[in-house]
């Protein structure tokens, strides 16, 4: 059997990374139980998807995950012992360092990105004990931050494309014709069709290449782009030197020199094999899979994603090419993104300003009316404010075209993932009033500040929104963005007395 598009293994997928984001998010060194507590339906997860992968080369992915998730587990419970003095909790940080450095790198073609990223979490887990048991979150956030691979097509290891004949009931081999199957990764991932890249950067494609016969009298492949408009873009694949196996790791780069209009059509590469043979003879195998490639070629340097603020840009782009917002109408995604972009400029402003500092207290009128004054000074979005609408029965208190922000000033939790849980509904009800599939939090945090805040980026959190009708191992359709402004800070210089 060959290459299958599975539906199961994209929605088991789907529901795990799902719920491994909602339960390591929201998570807290003081609620390690109820972090434990999601335990069980993670690792169901993870072993459905290992019982859906047996036999296929690419289970080893489902194991390498599991080897992460199960070693972050077991540094939960250590530091849950830890906190009630149970004296034997060190063995279970031992074997969360066995577990994670057990991840097999040269199993499946995983990207550099990807190990590095993964090389750097079993840095954390070497270096962890009860000295420095609050560096459990940075290891969590590590995780999260990794790029993990997603599988759509499950392989055997003996890929041969059959005919089945059913006067015989057999699969019978057509030897006459080589056919060639194409797999790209970019990014960690599968190439999602369209592929959202940036302009005038260079990406690194990976891929696996497999014959269903072998190409005899033939001693190299040539991958070429045949598309018209092949000068806006640079594709460089390696030859592949043809051995006496059916299958070929290839890599290379893709570079597209400008970028698109959001309102021009996806572009396409179609790609052709070429076979050259030993005395000069040329064959074109006929190709499946990946044959067009589609893509959305944005400027992450366009006034969508100019905030003011480098770190703030990156976010910011990196939210609108989030899954989570694939389903909006690319209207309806850019104005979401052009209010995003605003309130974000404000919240660099105010931290680069100063402007809340020592500030304990502010009544959420006054941060309202704050916010809105700076977004009418924005030549892209002032027009279009409006200022306490009515929205399901409730008082909206910024809106953007149809887009809602929530404005809330916080002064006893700082606690992100308990914020984040504690003012989520109200602006989802806000946003479905709308028919908007996603929604703003903006939230002032005037708690003490015993450390010095953190960059204005890592305040920019979007997380998926379940809704009603939907279980927390279903995707829900609504996209949050929370953003968390630092105030009642102290001088620099305080922070060090």
């Amino acid at each position: 059997m060959g290459a299958l598009f599975d539906r199961d293994i994209i929605e088991a997928q789907e529901q795990l990374r799902y719920k491994i984001g909602k339960v390591f998010s929201n998570f807290a060194i003081g609620s390690v139980a109820k972090t434990l507590s999601e335990r069980k339906e993670i690792d169901r997860l993870q072993l459905r998807l290992l019982d859906l992968s047996e036999g296929k080369k690419e289970q080893v992915i489902f194991k390498n995950g599991k080897l992460l998730v199960d070693a972050i587990f077991l540094l939960c419970e250590w530091c849950q012992m830890i906190l009630k003095g149970d004296v034997a909790a060190e063995v279970k940080r031992v074997a969360a360092g066995i577990n994670i450095n057990l991840f097999e790198f040269d199993a499946f073609m995983h990207l550099e990105i990807f190990n590095d990223g993964v090389r750097d979490l079993q840095a954390f887990f070497n270096k962890i004990d009860h000295t420095s048991i609050k560096d459990l979150r940075i290891i969590i956030d590590a995780y999260l931050k990794l790029q993990h691979p997603s599988i759509a097509y499950l392989h055997s290891n003996n890929f041969i494309p059959r005919n089945y004949d059913s006067h015989t009931n057999q699969a019978a081999v057509v030897p006459e014709t080589i056919i060639v199957s194409l797999e790209f990764y970019l990014q960690d991932t599968p190439w999602a069709n369209p592929q959202v890249l940036k302009a005038k950067e260079v990406y690194i494609i990976k891929g696996v290449l497999r014959f269903n016969r072998f190409p005899e009298n033939f001693k190299e492949l040539k991958i070429l782009a045949s598309t018209t408009s092949s000068d806006i873009f640079e594709l460089n694949l390696e030859d592949i030197q043809i051995g006496d196996v059916l299958e070929y790791n290839i890599e290379g780069t893709l570079l597209f020199k400008y970028a698109q209009s959001s309102f021009d059509d996806n572009l396409s590469i179609k790609l052709v094999p070429l076979l050259l043979g030993l005395e000069k003879q040329e064959l074109q195998p006929v190709i499946i899979y990946l044959v067009k490639e589609c893509l959305k070629i944005l400027d992450q340097n366009s006034t969508l994603f100019q905030t003011g603020f480098e770190t703030i840009n990156r976010k910011v782009f990196e939210i609108y090419n989030n899954p989570l917002l694939a389903k909006m109408e690319i209207q309806d995604r850019n104005d979401f993104i052009t209010l995003l972009n605003g309130i974000t400029n404000f919240q660099g402003y105010c931290l680069q300003s100063g402007v809340y500092k020592n500030t304990a207290s502010l009544k959420e009128d006054q941060f309202r009316d704050s916010l809105i004054q700076h977004l009418m000074a924005n030549p892209l979005i002032g027009g279009s404010i409006t200022k306490e609408s009515h929205v399901a029965g409730g008082r909206v208190e910024i809106a953007y075209r149809g887009h809602v922000a929530e404005l809330k000033v916080e002064v006893s939790v700082s606690d992100r993932g308990t914020l984040m849980k504690k003012y989520s509904s109200q602006a989802v009800a806000y946003a479905s009033g709308n028919a908007k599939m996603a929604s703003i939090v903006c939230i002032l945090d005037l708690t003490a500040k015993n450390l010095p805040p953190g960059p204005p980026a890592s305040n920019v959190i979007l997380q998926p929104v379940p809704v009603h009708g939907f279980d927390d191992t279903q995707i829900g359709n609504h996209a949050q963005v929370f953003i968390f402004i630092d105030g009642n800070t102290k001088n620099p210089s305080d922070y060090s007395r």
